[in-house]
């Protein structure tokens, strides 16, 4: 995830990476320790890849 982005723009970044048939992803926080924002983001692009 890269710092400042979007939960739309994370999914979509997502989205993309399952047309190429991947169904995983390993997401590092782009600052060092998570922040609330951050898991925050993260549990909206999850709820909008479901």
């Amino acid at each position: 995830m890269q710092a400042g982005e979007s939960a739309s723009a994370f999914a979509d970044r997502c989205g993309r990476f399952a047309d190429l048939g991947i169904d995983h992803v390993t997401v590092l926080a782009p600052t060092g320790p998570w922040n609330p924002d951050q898991v925050e983001v993260l549990a909206e692009a999850s709820h909008q890849l479901a």
